[in-house]
């Protein structure tokens, strides 16, 4: 590959050499605007300082909230065996067995054929008053429970 002949400079005119003759070769620039270069600094490290801390707050109400919940389960863990536990103690205690030989330990005894006994009383006031009508009805009861015994 060859190389690129080098572009010459175009013939300078009249009117570009009277101007570069006119031009002075320096020129004043005005001061460039101060930057505030420690001020961003201060509020880059106060984002960063303040986001490191509330990371690490986060991180620690998590591990609260964290240790909270595992002592929650172990006493849930611990309910749940006593209320077993009583479960199994009540199903004991609920036993007919059981029941039977306290009732014998305490002296009783069992009981035979059942027996009814059956009242034969006439009340004073069966005869004496009839019926008392309340509100349209006759009231059988009233006369009963009104009689002083």
């Amino acid at each position: 590959m060859a190389a690129a002949p080098p572009i010459a400079p175009a013939p300078a005119t009249p009117a570009a050499k009277e101007r570069r003759a006119t031009a002075p070769s320096l020129r004043l620039v005005a001061d460039t605007p101060a930057r505030h270069t420690l001020t961003y600094l201060m509020l880059y490290v106060l984002l960063i300082g303040g986001t490191v801390f509330a990371a690490v707050s986060l991180n620690a109400m998590a591990a609260s909230r964290s240790l909270q919940a595992h002592t929650l389960e172990r006493e849930v863990t611990v309910q749940e065996r006593d209320y077993a536990h009583l479960l199994a103690e009540v199903a004991r205690l609920e036993a007919p067995s059981r029941i039977r030989a306290e009732a014998l330990q305490m002296g009783l005894v069992v009981g035979g054929e059942p027996t009814y006994l059956f009242l034969e009383r006439q009340l004073a006031a069966d005869e004496v008053v009839g019926e008392v009508a309340v509100g349209g009805e006759a009231d059988r009861l009233k006369p009963v429970l009104s009689v002083s015994r």
